[in-house]
């Protein structure tokens, strides 16, 4: 029997529940959500107005509050949630600790 990736046993990294507040963009999607469980290659979104499909590109503003600007972190969405959808985060920009936000502060 094949082994479900997404089960605890076979995750890549451990995974902390959390609910930071984040902007997420996608091609034809900006709104607010937030990060409920988080690890550092990827995370569980929540409370986004619009479901994104899996192999949707999104960027996740992720602010930093010792900085003018918030950080940016490019993901895929892995899969749909009851709550949600989860991401994995882009392994260049995961070992670059995200670039930072080029828009205008919130």
């Amino acid at each position: 029997m094949k082994s479900d990736p997404t089960t605890r046993e076979n995750r890549e990294a451990l995974r902390t529940n959390t609910r930071i507040p984040v902007k997420v963009e996608a091609d034809d999607y900006a709104g607010l959500g937030v990060i409920v469980d988080l690890s550092t290659t990827g995370a569980l979104l929540a409370e986004l107005r619009r479901p994104l499909g899996p192999g949707s590109r999104v960027a996740i503003h992720y602010p930093v509050p010792c900085r003018e600007r918030a950080m940016v972190f490019e993901a895929v969405v892995v899969r749909e949630t009851a709550d949600g959808f989860a991401v994995r985060f882009d392994p260049l920009e995961a070992d670059a600790a995200g670039r930072q936000d080029r828009s205008k502060p919130e």
